[in-house]
């Protein structure tokens, strides 16, 4: 799939080209690792050379080396992991020339001239350049959820749903309730909310995003897909409601993160929510919302269950902004999952997780 022009806007996020650090070591074939793990645990880059799968091979290394230190065994632990991890991996860098990354054996991606069409050479993190090239791969074939007859190509920077039980989940809800006759999905990321509402007949769907990217991979999917889902989508930049009124008869469906945190990155926004987070939403809810407007909340009790939290976030949200909203209809179902050979930390914690829908109305 290609998009749809040669250029795309300034305000996409990308990846950060790096400044030439003061501290930078040359990593070559034959080098042995533990010297490059030396050089970066003392605060200095590497500039990988040499072949693709030398740096692959070194990126691997890297990778298990930190867990032998680290060792993950719970969720706090990988969140310690991920933080090393993080640390160390962007003093990883590799060059770009001519738009192609300098190491032989390369795939190249035409993203590095359509992201940087006035840098044809410059410095990138390794991670960040893995990224948009396993970016590139996802938005070139497609997701395929099962509840929709066409894939969705999700652009660099755009959150997709990587697991499909709360989808289904509200597919399956949808099936059982009125249509309604205006949508709103906030934080689109992808759009499969959108798609989802669409594929059950719904024609006037608002899908709003604070990620630039996330509203550009929208447009670019109904460009794609043409009439009806041109006339029926409407992507707009906006947090939570974005000036959209629900009245008594629409339809206001959230994905909205699941697990306490801090979003170092703009992906992160997706999956980790602040202390006000909620509060914020239920106050434009109670401003955007008519009485008898429906709310869709999809949610997991993951942060319990990992012992992240000793309270539901989401039910004692719904509990402090009661005056606002009343709870019409909780429901929740128990994760599915394969039966493995060797259980780890996270396969514990999703055999206790349920995947949850609240149904919300507006007083």
């Amino acid at each position: 799939m290609q998009t749809n022009s040669e250029t795309i806007p300034d305000l996409l996020l990308r990846p950060a080209i790096i400044a030439t650090p003061d501290k930078l070591q040359k990593a070559s074939p034959g080098d042995k690792f533990a010297d490059l793990w030396a050089l970066i645990t003392r605060g200095e880059s590497v500039l990988l050379t040499g072949t693709y799968g030398f740096a692959m091979s070194f990126y691997s290394w890297l990778k298990k080396r930190i867990l032998t230190d680290y060792p993950v065994h719970n969720y706090e632990q990988a969140r310690i992991y991920r933080e090393i991890w993080h640390t160390y991996s962007q003093r990883v860098l590799v060059g770009v020339k001519d738009h192609k990354v300098e190491l032989s054996k390369s795939v190249e991606n035409p993203w590095l001239k359509l992201f940087y069409p006035d840098n044809a050479n410059f410095l990138i993190t390794w991670p960040d350049y893995l990224g948009l090239n396993g970016a590139r791969q996802w938005y070139e074939k497609g997701i395929q959820y099962p509840m929709l007859a066409h894939r969705i190509h999700p652009f660099y920077g755009t959150y997709f749903p990587t697991r499909n039980e709360h989808l289904l989940l509200f597919d399956k809800w949808l099936k059982t309730t009125t249509k309604p006759e205006k949508a709103l999905d906030i934080g689109t990321g992808c759009g499969v909310i959108s798609f989802i509402l669409h594929a059950h007949g719904v024609r006037n769907i608002h899908a709003t995003d604070i990620n630039p990217n996330a509203i550009f991979s929208l447009n670019q999917e109904l460009e794609k897909l043409g009439e009806p889902y041109k006339q029926s989508i409407y992507p707009i930049q906006k947090s939570f409601f974005g000036g959209f009124k629900a009245s008594v008869n629409d339809l206001v469906v959230f994905n909205p993160p699941w697990i306490p945190g801090k979003a170092e990155k703009s992906m992160d926004q997706a999956c980790y929510f602040d202390g006000g987070f909620f509060d914020a939403f239920f106050r434009q809810a109670d401003t955007q919302c008519e009485t008898g407007a429906q709310i869709v909340l999809l949610f997991s009790d993951y942060a319990v269950v990992s012992r992240q939290t000793d309270t539901h976030p989401l039910t004692t949200a719904i509990s402090s902004h009661s005056h606002i909203i009343d709870l019409i209809d909780h429901i929740s179902e128990p994760v599915k999952q394969k039966p493995a050979k060797k259980k780890s930390w996270l396969d514990d914690i999703r055999s206790r997780e349920h995947i949850e829908l609240f149904v919300l109305r507006k007083k």
